[in-house]
């Protein structure tokens, strides 16, 4: 498919861009910029994340739902699996227990199991599963599950600008792209790669968070000039793989029993350093791109995309599955999306999440008669 359309509040940063010497391009995104496969282009709204109204925006309702109920998946709304079962001895995984959608525990029986839940939630099913085989929790002889969580931190520059820049109009996450600082010493002092990102549609809640310090009046006033004038880009920073950054079970139990999942996370000096470099950048580019006024939205250092917890590795004293997500202990218990990452980059991490989930489909389906046997 060609680019995106792009709208004003992507192109007034491009002269402030190559005035740092980053070059910008459009970026590629998970939508229809022309009609396909009977879905229509994208209509440039920006309500991308409270789900695409047109069926634009590709995820797995659109492009992959329809035919797995055709092939006979089912789907089992409104559903919580609380542990993965194994036999008697340990070798095999059997099925999950789950509270259905009256909170009636069930259990289904099942020749291969595949979590493909949120990167908290994976490690979080792991330990709740242990056994007197498997005394620390399934896949876990390394002791590295729930461990190298790692999450993506965002240095967010504001800007106002004299004219309309049509900040309602795009996509939710991006119209221009670079990969100019992705080597990991772009930065003098600060070590991670960085993946910048210009021009993404406001709605009325972006325009209220971009100046937390203000209220009342104030705050009523300048929401007033925002509708109109701001304008806002993103740097995505790396942040290093830190075995202490982790997910364990707490004491305390969800409504079905379930032990909670408690997240340990702290930045280490180099995705700090990291953060500051990005964001006294971002103030640069807002200056050299005519920016009336600008600022940095500091204050507790973001957090996004949550990654690892259960990461891929050659063997079984290094991880917790191989590459294709496939536990090295147990062969027909499976693990997929960004909780198999053993490392972070600074990139927007669905593309990556797509590619390793698809091989590792394949890669299950050629093993089939064996991990079912």
């Amino acid at each position: 498919m060609p680019p995106m359309k792009t709208f004003r509040n992507g192109d007034i940063w491009l002269k402030g861009f190559e005035a740092s010497g980053i070059p910008m391009v459009p970026a590629p995104v998970g939508m229809n910029s022309v009609e396909f496969n009977g879905r229509p282009a994208c209509l440039y709204d920006g309500w991308c994340h409270v789900g695409c109204p047109i069926g634009a925006l590709a995820n797995p309702q659109i492009t992959y739902l329809g035919d797995a109920r055709k092939a006979g998946a089912e789907v089992r709304a409104l559903c919580t699996v609380t542990r993965v079962l194994t036999n008697p001895a340990g070798t095999r995984v059997t099925g999950v227990e789950y509270y259905d959608e009256k909170q009636q525990k069930q259990i289904q029986q099942a020749s291969v199991v595949l979590l493909a839940a949120w990167s908290a939630q994976n490690p979080r099913l792991l330990l709740n599963s242990a056994t007197d085989k498997h005394g620390q929790g399934l896949g876990n002889s390394s002791g590295l599950v729930g461990r190298f969580m790692m999450s993506h931190h965002v240095a967010s520059t504001w800007a106002m600008f004299d004219e309309d820049v049509q900040n309602h109009m795009g996509t939710i996450a991006v119209q221009y792209m670079s990969y100019q600082n992705y080597p990991k010493t772009s930065h003098s002092g600060a070590f991670g790669s960085s993946f910048i990102t210009a021009g993404f549609a406001l709605k009325t809640t972006d325009l209220a968070n971009s100046r937390t310090d203000l209220f009342g009046p104030e705050l009523a006033d300048y929401m007033k000039r925002a509708a109109r004038n701001l304008a806002g880009i993103k740097t995505f920073g790396e942040e290093q793989p830190n075995m202490e950054n982790r997910v364990e079970l707490m004491s305390a139990k969800d409504e079905f029993g379930m032990p909670l999942g408690k997240f340990v996370h702290t930045y280490d000096q180099d995705a700090v350093a990291l953060w500051n470099a990005n964001l006294e950048e971002g103030l640069k580019v807002a200056k050299a791109a005519g920016a009336k006024e600008a600022w940095s939205a500091r204050g507790a250092m973001p957090t996004s995309h949550l990654m690892g917890g259960t990461i891929m590795g050659t063997s079984a004293a290094n991880s917790v599955v191989d590459s294709y997500g496939q536990s090295h202990e147990i062969q027909n218990l499976w693990v997929a999306g960004p909780s198999i990452f053993p490392s972070a980059g600074a990139s927007n991490p669905t593309f990556t999440i797509f590619a390793l989930s698809q091989r590792g489909a394949e890669r299950m389906a050629s093993q089939w008669g064996t991990l079912t046997n």
